[in-house]
């Protein structure tokens, strides 16, 4: 109970449904079992997206990048930076675009300072939800990637969820982003 500050990942956040209201700097922990009360919490005439969430080693999504093939993405609202698997940005991506479209830009992760290759302006498509201006980084996922059974294309940060309220339905596996009042 209380204020607490720090990190909290999948294994933690699937034991409840959440709700993440980055205006507010709140975020609710629902139990399971009453799945009523984060959906009281949902104003449904405000809904963005509204798309099945899984959940494995990560929470994950199915999202489209760029018109590419839709692909699995890891779904982690402190990550400060979308990524995109090299191999898949290589394969499916990076054809696409204007080479100049892609520099060198540092991103800071877990694995400490970093230099990668960032590209502008990508569309995201996560559902019936288009996202135009999106910024991504080339990157390893191969660590990730090494959790057999499951493939994820990138990962899905702050910059593409934090413009909404973020509602993860864990019981009914749902991801639902709620634009906020203006």
């Amino acid at each position: 109970r209380g204020l607490k500050e720090g990190l909290v990942g999948t294994a933690f956040l699937k034991r409840f449904n959440v709700a993440i209201d980055i205006e507010a700097n709140v975020m609710n922990l629902y139990p399971l079992d009453r799945p009523e009360l984060l959906a009281a919490g949902i104003d449904r005439a405000s809904v963005a997206a509204e798309v099945p969430l899984y959940c494995y080693e990560a929470t994950t999504v199915e999202a489209s990048v760029e018109g590419a093939s839709p692909a699995l993405y890891i779904l982690d609202s402190a990550a400060a930076a979308n990524l995109v698997d090299r191999p898949f940005f290589e394969e499916h991506i990076k054809p696409k675009l204007d080479p100049a479209r892609i520099v060198r830009g540092g991103i800071q992760g877990a694995g400490g300072a970093q230099y990668v290759n960032q590209v502008e302006g990508l569309t995201v498509r996560l559902g019936p939800l288009v996202l135009g201006g999106q910024q991504f980084n080339e990157f390893s996922m191969e660590t990730l990637n090494m959790i057999p059974g499951r493939y994820t294309a990138g990962l899905l940060g702050n910059p593409l969820l934090w413009p909404y309220r973020v509602h993860m339905d864990f019981k009914n596996g749902r991801l639902i982003l709620e634009k906020f009042p203006r």
